[in-house]
C-alpha cells in the first residue's frame, strides 16, 4: 500500500523546461540555441548540485556568450516563462487528505527561491527536497533513498512521479513505485491503478 507520494516540480507541478529559457535567450540575443544550451547545461548541473552560485554561473555564461550579464535574465525569465499547473495542484490537494506528499527537484538555489515564492508557497506547505541542498541529483538512486529515510518511509510503499523517464528509472532502481507524468488526465488514471485517486480500489501496478 502506498503511503508516501513524491512529486517532481519542473514539468509536473510547474510547467517549465530549460528549453524554454534557451529559446527565450536565443530570441532575445540572436545567439543560436545550440550554443546557449552547450554553455548552460554543465553550469546548471553544477548549480543543481549546489556547487555553483548563481552569480558565478551568470558570470561564466555571459563571458562565454559574449553578452552583458543583465541580458541573461536568469531569474526574470524563469518568473515569466514558468506557470503553475493548477490541475496537478488540485490532484495533490486531494492526495494529501490521505497520503503524505512531498516534492523532489533537481534545482539550483535561485530557482528554488523563486519557485517557493511565486509558484508553490501559496499552494503548498509541505516538504520540498532540493538537489542543491542535498548535494545529489536525480536519477541517482541515492537521492530517492535519502528522501525515503528522511520521511521515515519504505521504498515499496512510496510512489514517485516525474516527467523525465530517466528520473523514473532511477527511482525504480531505488525500489520505488513510479509514474512517468505526461498530463493531469493520464496522472489521474495512473494514480487510480494504485488505488490512490478517483475512488478506484485497484491493485498496485508494478513497473
Amino acid at each position: 500500500m502506498i503511503k508516501l507520494v513524491i512529486f517532481d516540480i519542473g514539468g509536473v507541478i510547474v510547467d517549465f523546461w530549460e528549453e524554454l529559457y534557451y529559446d527565450y535567450l536565443s530570441g532575445k540575443t540572436g545567439i543560436k540555441k545550440t550554443e546557449i544550451k552547450k554553455i548552460f547545461e554543465p553550469l546548471i548541473v553544477r548549480s543543481e548540485f549546489g556547487t555553483l552560485r548563481q552569480s558565478d554561473m551568470e558570470h561564466i555564461a555571459s563571458t562565454r556568450l559574449g553578452i552583458p550579464h543583465s541580458h541573461l535574465e536568469w531569474n526574470n525569465a524563469y518568473k515569466h516563462l514558468a506557470k503553475t499547473n493548477f490541475e496537478v495542484v488540485d490532484i495533490i490537494k486531494k492526495l494529501r487528505k490521505r497520503y503524505t506528499v512531498v516534492m523532489l527537484s533537481n534545482i539550483g538555489r535561485s530557482r528554488l527561491n523563486i519557485t517557493r515564492r511565486y509558484f508553490v508557497n501559496k499552494k503548498w506547505d509541505g516538504k520540498i527536497f532540493a538537489s542543491c541542498n542535498i548535494g545529489m541529483r536525480k536519477p541517482d538512486p541515492k537521492i530517492y533513498r535519502y528522501v525515503i529515510r528522511k520521511m521515515h518511509a519504505v521504498a515499496e510503499e512510496t510512489l514517485f512521479i516525474d516527467n523525465m523517464r530517466e528520473n523514473v528509472e532511477g527511482a525504480k532502481k531505488a525500489g520505488l513505485q513510479s509514474i512517468v507524468f505526461k498530463n493531469s488526465m493520464q496522472l489521474k488514471m495512473d494514480l487510480a491503478t494504485y488505488g490512490l485517486f478517483g475512488g478506484y480500489d485497484g491493485h498496485r501496478r508494478h513497473g
